[in-house]
């Protein structure tokens, strides 16, 4: 049985790895530094076992015809669990269905089944204790889009990534899981500048229950669209649901980030024919921020002398490159495209964004084909990550990155009856100081759940591939934080 424990966020990397090229190889994995502001939690966590009660809270999928939207669960213990998962759609009443989690079993619960009428439903999940975990899926013929669930309310919530064109249909899911009247404002800015539209103002989202808003009826025509949401009393949930159609093929169905950071981390960021990798950085403060962004051979460090072992980790020409570093104006954003950067040789790389202030970054990942999937960086790193998963995906890449300056080894187990069991075939990874790997599951494999566990802090993250229809859904993990 695999018990949880809570870990401080840690600094994704020691500080000369954060605001230099290299890596300080002398930094262990005691070299703690927070990051993420107030008390809020960064990202969705697993619950320390000392839990009473747990709560997920599901931001918000389209639920109808041609739609498949559940939400997935999974047990880590042994025992069967009963959840409490009520269904909350727009313009009906919540309904409330208990469901068996079989102990280190998989339970997918149909939005549509439970009571959700045509329209996007939003889900709450509550359990005795900690050990489960939760996260939404919705399949439609956009694409697919899987995401865990937030494991707080915030007061505020923010959005990096999004569009408002002919092409591109942007909205936000806003959840309100409490027995109160909820008012929220939402300003919007574009490469114009910021919109406080009084139509997105003195938003009411009434006693538990979920508003839906289409940011396309006041911000036309605009390539770049970031979303700053504030409640002026109480806290809710913030989902975003985007849709390109063109040439970029997505939907976009997950969890808002509650907080800007100061550190932002993504696993996998290639730079190479047929992929394109770009990061969307939003400054939604007052005064300007200064960024970096620094990017991670998966060979590993400069002067190192491992190579990561997994398929799919090819290190990177070079020894290594100097940070790129970017103004983000007030209430603004800015994007960087690596194939633009012509002094960054092709190869595959983690990334590591850090500011001087608060800012959101996500990262959009898109194939020649048109497919394409934004993400948040993670903004924690630990020993363990899980990935609750549900049926349909034809493949599944999981990419580690070492976030520490020492060795590391991690392994990709999927979890079955038997709990978290070795897949044949699958080596664990040998990741050097700063180095990322990866594991492509493939067939009956691809649906997981899968767990990784490393020797020291990693930062963890999933790209599923489907072709009913074509497209990809990133996310990251669900950490162990202790």
């Amino acid at each position: 049985m695999r018990v949880l424990t809570r870990l401080a966020p840690v600094a994704l990397v020691a500080a000369g790895l954060v605001g230099a090229a290299a890596l300080d190889e002398r930094s262990t994995a005691t070299d703690a530094v927070r990051f993420g502001e107030g008390d809020r939690s960064p990202m969705p966590a697993a619950f320390p076992a000392d839990a009473l009660t747990s709560s997920w809270f599901c931001p918000g999928v389209p639920v109808g015809p041609g739609v498949s939207s559940r939400v997935s669960l999974l047990n880590l213990t042994e025992a069967d669990v009963v959840a409490t998962v009520t269904v909350h759609p727009t313009g009906g009443r919540p309904t409330t269905v208990a469901v068996t989690a079989r102990g280190f079993a998989r339970t997918e619960v149909a939005l549509a089944d439970a009571g959700a009428p045509a329209g996007h439903a939003a889900a709450l999940v509550e359990v005795a204790g900690a050990g489960l975990l939760a996260e939404q899926v919705a399949v439609t013929p956009a694409g697919r889009a899987s995401s865990p669930c937030a494991t707080a309310p915030s007061p505020t919530w923010f959005v990096a990534d999004g569009a408002s064109t002919t092409e591109v249909t942007n909205a936000v899911t806003l959840f309100n899981p409490f027995p109160d009247d909820l008012v929220v404002d939402v300003t919007a800015t574009t490469e114009e500048g910021t919109r406080a539209s009084k139509a997105l103002q003195g938003l009411v989202v009434a006693p538990r229950s979920l508003r839906v808003v289409d940011l396309g009826d006041t911000v036309k025509a605009k390539e770049r669209v970031a979303v700053a949401a504030v409640a002026r009393t109480g806290r809710f949930v913030l989902g975003r649901l985007q849709t390109a159609s063109g040439a970029r093929r997505e939907l976009a169905a997950g969890l808002g980030a509650p907080a800007p950071a100061t550190s932002w981390t993504f696993a996998a960021a290639p730079k190479q024919n047929g992929l394109f990798t770009r990061f969307t950085i939003f400054n939604p403060d007052p005064t300007d921020a200064e960024v970096s962004l620094t990017l991670y051979p998966a060979g590993g460090s400069p002067g190192s002398n491992s190579t990561a072992t997994a398929s799919g980790a090819t290190p990177a020409a070079g020894a290594g490159n100097p940070p790129i570093r970017r103004t983000v104006k007030a209430r603004s954003s800015v994007l960087i495209n690596l194939a633009e950067l012509t002094e960054v040789p092709d190869g595959a790389y983690a990334a590591v964004l850090t500011a001087n202030a608060g800012v959101v970054v996500e990262r959009v990942l898109a194939a020649g084909d048109g497919r394409a999937a934004v993400q948040f960086g993670a903004r924690a790193a630990a020993q363990r990550w899980w990935f609750v998963g549900a049926a349909g995906p034809l493949s599944t890449r999981i990419t580690v990155f070492n976030a520490t300056g020492v060795e590391a080894t991690a392994t990709v187990e999927r979890v079955g009856p038997a709990g978290p069991t070795a897949v044949a075939g699958i080596a664990p990874l040998a990741l050097p100081p700063g180095g990322s790997g990866s594991v492509v599951f493939e067939g009956p494999l691809a649906d997981g759940p899968f767990v990784v566990v490393a020797e020291q802090p990693v930062v963890v993250e999933r790209l599923e591939s489907t072709d009913q229809p074509p497209a990809w859904s990133t996310s990251s993990g669900i950490p162990e934080l202790r």
